[in-house]
């Protein structure tokens, strides 16, 4: 994907989010893949969800406290709750 179509991606998952984390309510600075790229992830709103610092710090296992697969966990059900609504609004 080009730069320009990140950058897309990146404003359509801020403004689904309302530029909040969607797992603590902060302020987010980060869009996270929940499925990584170098694990075959896509650049896609289906993929990608606002976090802040520390919980995107979690996501990529660097915090002592949760490990990085439960952070993945409950943002698959965060995404999955999306899409469910989302069709739903159709």
């Amino acid at each position: 994907m080009n730069l320009s179509n990140w950058q897309k991606v990146k404003r359509l998952v801020i403004k689904r989010d309302n530029g909040l984390c969607v797992l603590c309510g902060a302020l987010a600075v980060d869009v996270h893949h929940v499925k990584f790229r170098s694990q075959g992830g896509k650049d896609d709103v289906r993929n990608c969800v606002c976090l802040c610092r520390k919980c995107h710090d979690m996501a990529h296992g660097l915090h002592k406290y949760i490990s990085a697969k439960e952070v993945k966990a409950m943002l698959m059900e965060y995404l999955e709750k999306k899409a469910h609504i989302e069709k739903k609004g159709e």
